[in-house]
């Protein structure tokens, strides 16, 4: 489950750190490939990685409830991800000219889209990371 958290977290950290300024962010969306990479990153960890590690550790009740709170928090970010970040992305990316006329709202999409990995990525990753911990960690 260690590689579990380090995807998540990892993929969302490059992510920032390729498009720091609205500019870098713009010219990023831009390339070929942009879009199959974030699908490539996020879908196996959605639809397979997290099922799994919830399937995997559903006898142990304490990785259990660590796992469902990561998860929850996780596929509630998607959903955020789904309806405002992915398809705001995806416009700047088919007409550049127009996002590059309004760079304010660039660098408040990266603003949120920073809060949203802080939130979601690591939280989700110190969940995983303690669920990964031995058989006998319990909560106090």
């Amino acid at each position: 489950m260690l590689p579990l958290a380090c995807i998540a977290l990892g993929g969302a950290i490059m992510g920032h750190l390729a498009g720091p300024t609205p500019t870098a962010f713009l010219q990023l969306v831009q390339q070929p490939g942009y879009g199959l990479f974030f699908y490539a990153l996020h879908s196996p960890f959605e639809w397979l990685l997290m099922p799994w590690a919830l399937i995997v550790n559903w006898h142990h009740p304490t990785r259990r409830w660590l796992l469902i709170v990561a998860a929850v928090i996780f596929y509630l970010g998607r959903v955020a991800s789904a309806l405002y970040f992915a398809p705001t992305a995806i416009y700047w990316a088919r007409l550049p000219a127009e996002a590059s006329g309004h760079l304010d709202q660039v660098a408040l999409w990266i603003r949120l889209d920073l809060i949203r990995l802080i939130f979601q990525d690591t939280v989700n990753t110190a969940l995983v990371l303690l669920a990964a911990l031995h058989h006998k960690f319990r909560l106090a």
